[in-house]
């Protein structure tokens, strides 16, 4: 019965130092390459969502997913409520999500995006501070894209003790001249 004990305090003690040595190199990995998941709104098939995922050297996995709305609002299918997702993942843990939704409608020749709302941002081991959604050009023009940004302050393992790192990923989506680009950012820092 002691030696079954020993050996489970080992492992935990084991499994604990792994784990937070992932989590540490989680914190000290730069990216300087956004991740992006661009497409046409001209496009036929926009039924269903569009994904993206790439894995990182230091393991981490950057996901995108964008969700089209059903076609309710519009004849045009691309109008309507659109759902955007960032995801960030070490070792098959979901360390941060962002989502967001905003309307978009077509005025004229070009996009306007409205109604930006429902962000939510969860994770695990972070403490999100300063959530925040906005617009920052609803309509485009000739040379410059609609878009909605989201993005919060997380800390990540923050407790009393130990705080492995700082960053605030940003999922940014971008529409212009009928293409549609999300760029995923900020995580880790």
């Amino acid at each position: 019965m002691y030696n079954t004990l020993k050996k489970i305090i080992a492992l935990a003690m084991t499994s604990l130092l792994l784990f937070n040595m992932g989590i540490t190199s989680l914190a000290n990995v730069k990216n300087n390459e956004n991740l992006h998941l661009t497409f046409d709104l001209n496009e036929d098939n926009l039924n269903t969502p569009k994904t993206i995922t790439r894995t990182l050297d230091n393991g981490i996995t950057e996901t995108i997913t964008i969700t089209p709305p059903a076609m309710t609002r519009s004849e045009v299918a691309s109008e309507g409520s659109w759902t955007t997702e960032g995801h960030w993942n070490f070792m098959g843990v979901e360390v941060c999500r962002l989502t967001y939704m905003f309307d978009l409608v077509k005025s004229g020749n070009q996009w306007t995006i409205e109604n930006a709302r429902n962000l939510t941002y969860e994770g695990t081991f972070v403490n999100v501070r300063n959530k925040q959604l906005s617009i920052g050009r609803a309509t485009s023009t000739p040379t410059l894209a609609a878009n909605v940004s989201g993005q919060a302050d997380v800390t990540i393992l923050e407790n009393q003790w130990i705080t492995v790192g700082n960053a605030t990923p940003t999922v940014t989506t971008n529409v212009f001249n009928g293409q549609v680009d999300i760029a995923l950012s900020g995580m880790p820092n």
